[in-house]
């Protein structure tokens, strides 16, 4: 267990979640002994292993990333090869085959990443608004603030009092059926609460394909 944080806190039941540069952290309610946890870790230990490798692999990857032509993007699901073009504007045109960043500065790692981070940004506004007001509408329920923005370890969080929505802004990354998810999760959330069997049974009702979802979506990262 020398690897992993322990951490225990007012909880109902043992959760293990992997940070994207791979530690592993594992909650657990105040009263769970030892032996008790030892022995969750040595039935996952296959599952941490696996996951911690694909973790640390990719967050290498990200490290080195220096957005070069010919690099894959990805986009909504999709992978797309990325082309740098020498033009004087700062702008990013996606085209349904590539991803094409026109800058002065194509030596610029840092400052071509911005720049698809702002593009990013920019087209995870309009296709979250979309589907929030597609699940608002079963909800029923006020939001206040929705919020988007890097989450080292979520992808996405409620604040029930306040009616605040944090969302992902990697989720633009995966696919819309993956999004949408993600988005109903956290807006069924101003209804219940917890991850309580009313919460799951609500999920079932109006997402009956939640579990698949959820399996797609990724399973490193905790909602």
């Amino acid at each position: 267990m020398e690897n992993i944080i322990i951490i225990r806190k007012k909880i109902k039941n043992i959760n293990i979640r992997i940070k994207p540069e791979g530690q592993v952290i594992l909650t657990a309610p105040f009263l769970t002994t030892d032996e008790e946890i030892k022995n969750i870790i040595s039935k996952k230990q296959k599952w941490i292993e696996k996951h911690t490798s694909f973790f640390k692999e990719n967050y290498k990857k990200e490290l080195k990333m220096e957005y070069l032509n010919g690099d894959k993007i990805q986009y909504l699901g999709n992978f797309y090869t990325l082309e740098i073009i020498h033009e004087d504007r700062d702008t990013v045109i996606f085209n349904e085959e590539k991803i094409t960043i026109y800058t002065l500065k194509i030596n610029d790692s840092k400052h071509k990443e911005k720049l698809l981070k702002d593009w990013y940004l920019k087209e995870a506004s309009n296709k979250f608004s979309i589907i929030i007001q597609k699940y608002k509408k079963i909800v029923n329920r006020p939001i206040h603030k929705i919020s988007i923005k890097n989450m080292k370890s979520r992808w996405g969080s409620c604040n029930y009092i306040k009616n605040y929505i944090n969302l992902n802004l990697k989720l633009i990354e995966k696919s819309e059926y993956c999004i949408e998810y993600v988005i109903f999760h956290e807006l069924a959330h101003l209804i219940h609460p917890n991850h309580s069997k009313n919460f799951y049974n609500y999920l079932q009702i109006y997402m009956p394909d939640h579990k698949l979802r959820r399996r797609l979506l990724n399973g490193n990262f905790k909602l």
